[in-house]
C-alpha cells in the first residue's frame, strides 16, 4: 500500500515538477520499507542522493535539511488536495525517516450517507432501487479499498530492468524485433569516432552483428513487421531498406524516423522543411516509391516522431510548437482532424502502441524522474496518463509483438549525461594555434545551457535545473551569478519546457528572456535581482531570441506571426510592435552605433546567412555565410562566430571595419550541439567567451521481459 502511494505522490503534476524532491522522496521510502530507517542520517542522503563527497559537512552546506524542509511543505500541500488517499506519507520535523499511516477520511468515504424520513412517506433509503444502488455503491467501494491492498501483487511498482549492452562508445535508437529476440541499434563503435553503423545483437547472449558499415553515419533502424528486414537512415542520402542479414540495400525516400505500416507494404518518414512549411509526416509504398502526405501542420517546428497502431488504422505523432514544445496527437491514417492526446508541451521522443493497440507509450522531457508514460489512445480530452515506473530514465522505447494475450519486451535507452559550462579567457597567451584559458563554471552534474554576459562583463545569465523546481519534461530555469564564480542565484520558477535565450539591459537591471507556458512561446522580462517575471507578448505566434536595443528602449525579438519566422521590434514594455524584416529572419542582435541590426536568414536548402538591415526596415547586406544558429556574438572587437573544423571547433573574429575574418584559436573542446538550445557568447567588450562542453556521455540499451 505505500508503495502505491509513493507511485501516485511521484506521478501527481506537484512533484513530477520537481525530480531532486521525487528522488528524496523515493529513496528515503524505499529505505525504510527496506528496513534501514534508522540509516537515514544527513552525511547518507547527501552522498546518496547528491553525489557528496566523503567529509560533506552540514554545516557548510544545508542541502539536504533544506530540502527535507521543503519536502515536508510539499506532502502537506499533497495531501490538502488528495485528502482520501488510503495511505498518509509524512517525514516528521528533526528526522528524515517518513512515517506510514492509514487515512481513516478514505474508509469513511465508502459509508453511504442516509437522507432523513418524513412523516407518512417511505424514507428514500428504504426503497428498493435505491437500496440497490446503495448496496452497489458500497460493493464498489469496499472493492476500491481491496484493490488499494492488493495492487502491488498484480502490477510491479517499477518494472525490473536487465542490461542488453554496456558496450564502449554511444548507443542509440534500440529497436527490438518482433519477437523479442534481437535488438537493433546505431553505434559508433571504436574504430571510427563519431560516425555510427547499424548493429544486430541478441538480447540473451553477446553474439554482435555489423549490418553497415559506410564512410557516413547509419541510425534509426526499424524492424519490419515480419522481422525479415530492417529500415534506416543514412546521414545526408536518405532511408534505406535492407535484409535484417544482411546484403544488398535499397533507397526508398528522403526524410528521417522511418516507421513500418503493420502490413509492411508501405514506410512513414518525416520530411523536412520544404517551401517554408514545417516538416511532415509522408507515407511511402514500397512497390512503386509514390508517396502521400498524411500531416502538414501550418506553423511551428512540425511533427517528428510517429508510429501506425497495430491494425493499420491510426497514426500517432508528435507535433512541436517549437524546439521543446510538443504534445501527442492521434488521427486516422486515411485523414481527418488530429486529436490531441496530451497536455505536456514539452519535448517529447518516441512513441509507439502497445501491442492490443489501446495505449501509446512515449518519452517525455530529458533528465525527467518519470519519463516514460503511457496514454490511451482514446480519450474525450488531452491528459497525460500514467507512468511506466522505471528505475532509472528511459528513452527511445521501442517494443516487441508478441502473440495476443502474451507479455511483451520493452527495450529503451539510457542515457547518462553532464554538460557543464565553460568560461573562456580570450586574451590569454595560444599554446600554438589552441586556445588554453578554459576553466568549467557553476559546475554541477546536470545540463547547463550558456545564455550572456552582462555588459559590464562581471554577470552571467544562463539556464539550469539544479533548483529542483523543474516543470514539465524537467527543462531548466534562469539563473545569475558572477563571473568569479559567486553570488550564484536563481531567477524564475516558471511552468515552462523552455526558459532560455536571457538579454541583459544596457543598464544591467533587467533581464528579457523566451518561455513557452501554456503551449504559448513568449518573451518576458525579469528584474536581474529576480521578483515576478513579466510577459511582454501574448501572441498565439513563436516569439523568441529577444535582444535589447542599445538604449534599452526598444527590445528586438523573431516571430512567425506572419507564417515565418521575420524580425521585429516593440517598446521595452511590450508596446507597438513593428516588423523590420520581409523576407525572413531570427536571432536579432543590435550594432553597436544602434542604426542597424545583425540578424539570421534562414531559408530552406540554403546556407544559414548573417545579415544586417537598418533598424527601421530596409535594404538587407550580407555579412558572412554558414554562421550556425546561436554560435556568434556581437562585440566592441567585431563580431565573433564558431566555426566547426573536422577535429576542431574554432572561433573567428569577424572585422566590422575592415570586413576581413581571422582566426583567434582553436577550441580545446567540442561545443555541445542540442538542437538550437547550446549556444556560445561573447562578452560586449571581446575578452570572455561562454560555451558548454560535454564532460560525459554514456548510453546503454536496457530491457523489461513480460512486459504488459
Amino acid at each position: 500500500m505505500v508503495r502505491t502511494q509513493l507511485t501516485k505522490i511521484l506521478a501527481s503534476e506537484m512533484f513530477c515538477r520537481s525530480k531532486r524532491l521525487s528522488d528524496f522522496l523515493r529513496f528515503v521510502v524505499e529505505q525504510t520499507l527496506n528496513g534501514d530507517g534508522d540509516s537515514l542520517k544527513e552525511q547518507v542522503l547527501a552522498e546518496e542522493i547528491y553525489g557528496k563527497r566523503a567529509g560533506f559537512s552540514g554545516a557548510e552546506d544545508a542541502i539536504v535539511r533544506n530540502d527535507a524542509r521543503r519536502l515536508r511543505d510539499k506532502l502537506r500541500e499533497y495531501y490538502a488536495e488528495s485528502e482520501r488517499d488510503p495511505v498518509i506519507i509524512s517525514i516528521p520535523k528533526g528526522t528524515y525517516t517518513p512515517v506510514f499511516e492509514r487515512n481513516e477520511s478514505f474508509r469513511l468515504a465508502a459509508i453511504v450517507p442516509i437522507p432523513s424520513s418524513r412523516a407518512g412517506v417511505a424514507p428514500p433509503w428504504k426503497r428498493p432501487a435505491v437500496l440497490a444502488a446503495a448496496a452497489g455503491c458500497l460493493a464498489l467501494a469496499v472493492s476500491l479499498w481491496i484493490w488499494s491492498t492488493s495492487v502491488t501483487q498484480k502490477q510491479p511498482t517499477s518494472w525490473s530492468v536487465a542490461p542488453v549492452t554496456t558496450l564502449l562508445g554511444f548507443e542509440d535508437d534500440p529497436s527490438i524485433s518482433p519477437d523479442g529476440e534481437f535488438v537493433a541499434f546505431s553505434w559508433t563503435g571504436s574504430d571510427k569516432p563519431g560516425q555510427s553503423d547499424i548493429y544486430i545483437k541478441s538480447v540473451r547472449g553477446e553474439a554482435l552483428r555489423r549490418l553497415t558499415d559506410t564512410p557516413a553515419s547509419e541510425v534509426h533502424p526499424v524492424w519490419s513487421p515480419d522481422g525479415r528486414q530492417i529500415a534506416f537512415v543514412r546521414s545526408g542520402q536518405g532511408v534505406f531498406i535492407m535484409s535484417s542479414l544482411g546484403g544488398s540495400e535499397r533507397r526508398v525516400s528522403d526524410g528521417r524516423n522511418p516507421a513500418w505500416t503493420p502490413d509492411g507494404r508501405s514506410i512513414l518518414v518525416r520530411q523536412g522543411r520544404a517551401a517554408g512549411r514545417p516538416a511532415g509526416i509522408v507515407q511511402v509504398f514500397l512497390d512503386t516509391l509514390e508517396q502521400r502526405q498524411l500531416t502538414q501542420p501550418a506553423s511551428g517546428e512540425g511533427d517528428w516522431t510517429f508510429a501506425v497502431s497495430p491494425d493499420g488504422k491510426t497514426l500517432a505523432f508528435t507535433r512541436f510548437l517549437r524546439n521543446g514544445v510538443a504534445d501527442l496527437y492521434i488521427v486516422p491514417i486515411d485523414g481527418g482532424e488530429p486529436q490531441r492526446r496530451t497536455n505536456w508541451n514539452c519535448a517529447f521522443g518516441k512513441i509507439l502502441w502497445t501491442p492490443d493497440g489501446r495505449d501509446v507509450i512515449y518519452n517525455v522531457g530529458y533528465d525527467y524522474p518519470l519519463s516514460l508514460w503511457r496514454v490511451p489512445a482514446r480519450g474525450l480530452r488531452p491528459e497525460r496518463g500514467s507512468p511506466i515506473l522505471l528505475p532509472m530514465n528511459a528513452h527511445s522505447p521501442s517494443i516487441s509483438r508478441p502473440l495476443p494475450g502474451q507479455p511483451a519486451r520493452l527495450a529503451f535507452l539510457k542515457v547518462d549525461a553532464k554538460i557543464g559550462l565553460r568560461l573562456v579567457d580570450l586574451e590569454a597567451p595560444l599554446s600554438g594555434a589552441a586556445i588554453q584559458s578554459v576553466q568549467p563554471l557553476f559546475d554541477s552534474t546536470l545540463v547547463e545551457y550558456p545564455g550572456s554576459f552582462s555588459h559590464d562583463g562581471t554577470r552571467i545569465a544562463f539556464t539550469s535545473g539544479r533548483s529542483g523546481e523543474q516543470s514539465a519534461g524537467g527543462a531548466p530555469q534562469l539563473w545569475v551569478g558572477h563571473r568569479d564564480n559567486t553570488s550564484l542565484r536563481q531567477l524564475t520558477k516558471l511552468d515552462s519546457p523552455e526558459v532560455r535565450a536571457p538579454s541583459w539591459s544596457p543598464d544591467d537591471q533587467r533581464i528579457v528572456f523566451e518561455a513557452s507556458v501554456g503551449g504559448n512561446s513568449d518573451i518576458f522580462v525579469i528584474g536581474a535581482e529576480g521578483g515576478e517575471p513579466r510577459r511582454l507578448t501574448t501572441e498565439t505566434s513563436i516569439d523568441q531570441f529577444p535582444t535589447w536595443s542599445q538604449n534599452g528602449a526598444a527590445i528586438y525579438f523573431s516571430s512567425d506571426r506572419t507564417g515565418r519566422q521575420e524580425v521585429w521590434k516593440m517598446g521595452a514594455d511590450g508596446s507597438t510592435p513593428m516588423q523590420i524584416t520581409r523576407n525572413g529572419g531570427s536571432e536579432p542582435i543590435p550594432c553597436l552605433d544602434g542604426k542597424s541590426v545583425y540578424y539570421l536568414h534562414i531559408a530552406p536548402g540554403s546556407p544559414r546567412t548573417l545579415k544586417q538591415i537598418p533598424i527601421g526596415g530596409g535594404e538587407e547586406r550580407v555579412v558572412l555565410e554558414n554562421v550556425e544558429r546561436s554560435r556568434w556574438a556581437v562585440t566592441e572587437k567585431g563580431i565573433f562566430f564558431l566555426t566547426s573544423e573536422p577535429g576542431f571547433d574554432a572561433l573567428d573574429l569577424y572585422d566590422t571595419a575592415t570586413g576581413k575574418v581571422s582566426r583567434l584559436g582553436r577550441l580545446p573542446f567540442r561545443v555541445t550541439v542540442i538542437g538550437d538550445i547550446g549556444r556560445i557568447t561573447v562578452s560586449r567588450d571581446g575578452r570572455w567567451a561562454l560555451a558548454n562542453q560535454t564532460d560525459r556521455w554514456e548510453a546503454d540499451i536496457m530491457m523489461v521481459d513480460k512486459f504488459r
